[in-house]
This record gives structure tokens, sequence and C-alpha cells, in this order.
């Protein structure tokens, strides 16, 4: 089940000392807390990299998003050597994993063994190249064919009716310039087009600021607002407004701009502090874009600060960073008191972030643009009810997912997430053979775990449906919880549904 969490603001005055009682959520023993402190008005960032690296889906968007930040993560706050070393395995692991992803031109695909997916290579590449930047040694043959299939798609490329394909090809355009072999003829080309869209502009103009045209780079973006209209993007390039906003500042960081990048990059870090939803690519874009916004300024403004943990001792310090995160000690016991003292003149922006492990799911059932309905049968095909089972017993989890939202005529990447109790096995998870289960039903992809099941699919059209069956094995004896059934869009989280969890039983014959 998801984690518990909860954020303390904590802003403390010149001169001035806050106190906070807190509680800490959850299991004992699954419980940590982090107190987050800035002399500008904070970015939200211990949540939102928490989320990112706690996001339990692995197509190659989100195992890009999740490792992309922590390339630049130091710039926007001091990281511990222990924090240093995770962030250097949480990179290296997402460059052997790209290697599942790529395919036998050079590009990437969005689900390992699938095709080819133009934004999907666009991202890795440029992960890849900013990895390498910093030193990381890349699995032999993954760049030098994501540079042949970079290539002959840019040299190739036709202008289409499809609004995004100028911004697909101004992306690639830019990773090959920073691969340092920039195809000069296709970018002046497109450069050309008449009908080329702000967001392609900004991006293209990138791509010509990397090159040292910081001329035609600033031409392309003349009178160019920074502004997007809103918009969410179920699939293609994952985008919205905020992560195309994000881009914007990444170019004018590379023009160093940084008369027009100030405001946009407050605009960013105001929404990483909200409480907005944001998806794994518009969060990791804004992480990017202000990690490398911080690196050109050459760090924040100098703050002193001094807490004190359930009256265990002051803890001073002072720090450049623009963020600081602090990890507190908080096991062994649930209920706590910080002290927070701010020794500067102006405002200190302090956040306690709390999160722990529930004892159990949630009990609510919900949904919105999603229908949800389970149903647990013997291997006949008949119902039978999973709160108490006879140890050995072979049966089915039979999801039915169904299309019912008004906002989006196809629903895309969506995500069915199947979690089983520890006293249950999964045996099979592929029954397409059985009557009533036909090839439409099968998924996009599916990932299967010990414990779990992750299946991914689309749905063209409202009212559509597709059902999914897993064969399971009640094994063990005891009494287990059955977490909560959850099914939404990755990229837009007001399309979900949700069924509530439950206790279950699994019985040996000798205690019938």
């Amino acid at each position: 089940n998801p984690p518990l969490s909860e954020v303390y603001p904590l802003d403390v005055a010149g001169g001035q000392t806050r106190t906070l009682d807190f509680s800490i959520p959850g299991v004992p023993g699954t419980n940590e807390a982090v107190l987050e402190l800035s002399a500008l008005p904070p970015l939200n960032l211990s949540q939102r990299l928490e989320w990112l690296l706690g996001y339990p889906h692995g197509c190659i968007e989100q195992t890009v998003s999740k490792a992309f930040p922590q390339l630049f993560v130091g710039n926007l706050t001091p990281l511990s050597p222990e924090r240093q070393a995770e962030v250097q395995r949480n990179v290296e692991a997402a460059l052997e994993k790209l290697r599942t992803f790529q395919q036998s031109s050079g590009g990437f695909s969005y689900w390992p063994g699938g095709e080819v997916d133009e934004w999907a290579t666009n991202y890795a590449g440029h992960f890849l190249l900013e990895a390498q930047a910093q030193g990381y040694r890349l699995p032999p043959g993954l760049l030098s064919g994501w540079l042949t299939a970079q290539r002959n798609l840019a040299r190739t490329w036709q202008p289409r009716t499809d609004p995004w394909a100028n911004l697909m090809q101004a992306y690639r355009l830019f990773t090959l310039t920073l691969a340092k072999t920039p195809e000069r003829g296709a970018m002046n080309r497109l450069r050309e087009s008449l009908s080329l869209p702000p967001i392609a502009r900004w991006r293209l103009a990138a791509a010509y600021a990397l090159d040292g045209k910081h001329d035609v780079a600033e031409n392309l973006i003349r009178n160019l607002d920074t502004e997007v209209p809103p918009y969410r993007q179920l699939s293609y390039t994952y985008g919205s407004d905020l992560r195309d906003r994000a881009m914007i500042l990444e170019t004018l960081v590379l023009l160093e701009d940084l008369e027009r990048a100030a405001p946009l990059a407050r605009d960013l870090a105001a929404a990483l502090r909200s409480t907005e939803w944001y998806s794994t690519q518009t969060t990791a874009f804004c992480l990017l874009a202000l990690g490398k916004l911080a690196d050109l300024q050459g760090g924040g403004e100098e703050f002193r600060y001094a807490y004190n943990l359930d009256g265990k001792g002051a803890h001073r310090g002072s720090t450049e960073a623009m963020v600081l995160t602090i990890p507190l000690e908080v096991e062994g016991r649930k209920d706590h008191r910080i002290e927070l003292h701010n020794p500067n003149e102006g405002l200190l922006f302090a956040r306690l972030l709390v999160r722990g492990q529930p004892f159990v799911g949630d009990q609510s059932a919900a949904a919105n643009g999603l229908e949800l309905q389970v149903r647990y049968l013997s291997m006949d095909g008949e119902p039978l009810d999973p709160g108490r089972l006879l140890q050995g017993t072979d049966f089915l989890a039979e999801v039915r997912v169904r299309h019912r939202s008004a906002g989006y005529r196809r629903l895309e990447e969506l995500a069915l997430s199947q979690v089983f109790p520890s006293g249950w096995e999964i045996l099979n998870t592929r029954l397409f053979g059985l009557e009533g289960w036909s090839d439409g039903d099968r998924p996009e992809y599916q990932d299967l775990r010990d414990d779990r099941v992750y299946s991914y699919f689309d749905l063209e059209r409202p009212n559509a449906e597709k059902v999914f069956r897993v064969q399971l094995q009640a094994a063990y004896e005891g009494r287990f919880y059955l977490p909560t059934l959850s099914c939404n869009a990755m990229y837009d989280e007001q399309i979900y549904a949700h069924l509530p969890g439950q206790w279950v039983e699994v019985v040996s014959p000798e205690n019938l």
C-alpha cells in the first residue's frame, strides 16, 4: 500500500523559535522524517524526489525520470557520502536497465521488446549524454547505437500534420547537438518551417545555443511568451504545460538569460512546493531545469539554523545550498517535538515531512473515469469467497476495467496494480487460452513480481473494457491482508479507480 505521509509547514521569522509536536504515522520501523530548510521559498525537494523514486512502474519514461534529476540534485542540496553513493547506485542501475529497452536499430522502446518510441529515444539519449558528462560509464554500445538511430531519424524526418512532430524533431536535434554531432542542415530546415509551434522553437533554440549560435537561438524565441496554455498528455510526449515551461527554463539557462529565467524558476518552485500532483515526466523536467539553474548561479543565499529534536540537544549549522535536507532520528517512538530557531534576519522557510507504511490499505472504493470490478473464481469458473480459502486451493483473480471518462476519447498508459497477500502465490498470469479471454484483452506489457502483477494497457473508446486474470494458489496457512486493488492513468491522476483491501485467511485441512 502507498506510504502515509504528512507535511508540516514550519517557517520561522528572524530571531524567532517555533515548536512543533508531531506524530509518526504507520507501522513502527517503517518511519522516517526529514527537515527541509531554505532561505528562499522551498521546492518540496524531499517529497518530490521520494515520490519519483517510489513510483512503482518501470517503463522507460519512468526509469529515466527517476534517475535523471539525481544527476543534478547535488546542485540543489548538499549530499552526504551515503546519499552520494545511493545516487550513484540509482543512476548506474538506470543506465544498465536501459539496455533492456534498446532495439536493433539503436532506438529505444517504451516497454522492453516493443517498437521504437521517438520520445523515449530522445529522452533516454538526453539522460545518457548528461550522465556521461558527469563521469558515469555507459554500458558498451548503448550510446553508439542510439547515435546511429538518431542520425537516421533526423536526416529522414519529414514534416507531418501531427502537431507534436516538430517538437519531436527539435528534441532529437537538441540531443544530437548535446552529443557534439549536430545535424545543422536538419536544424536549419526545421527553423525555416512556417508552422513551428512555440515549444518546438524553444527546444530548437536550445540546440542552437549548445552549438554556440546564440544569435540564431535568440531570434527563434524573440517575443515568445514563457507561459504555456494548460494541457496534459496521456502518452506520446507525456507532456504538460509545466513540463514545457521547465524545458523553456532549460533553454534560458543555456542562453544564460537569468533575467527571464528567474521569474520562471520561481513559478516552477512554487508548483513543486504545492500539493498538486505532477507526472514523473513533469516532476523530472522541473527538477532537472532547476538543478541546471542552480549550477549556473553557483549556490544560494547563506543562512544559519538551529534545531532540537525531543530535547536531545541543539544542532547548529549554516549552508549556501538552495535547499538543505536533514534526516531526523525518529525510530523507537511515535510522538516527537522539534524546536527550530532562526538566527537570521529574514524568514527561514522550513517544512517537516514525515512518512510511514500504513497498517492496512485504503478501506474505501472510489473511481473517476474508470470502472473497476474484481471476482475470485474457482478453476471451473465458479465464484468463491477469497476471505477464507483451503490451503492448496488454486483459483483465479479476474479484474474487469471499463472506460468511463468523458474527458478523453482514448485512455492511454493505464496501469492496473494487483498486489496479493503473502499467503497467496502467483502461479500464472497469462491465461489467454481460457474461455472468454480474448486476444483483445492482452496487455501492452505485464510486469510480474513475487507478490504482485502490474498490467499496462489502453482503452480505445468510452465503454471499452479489458479483462485480466491471474491464477493463484492459497499456499501458506495464516491470516493476511489483501491490499487495495487500483487502476490509474499514469500521466493523469484524475483518471483512477480503486477497490478496498480486506483481510483473508488460508486454513489447513486439519483446522477445518
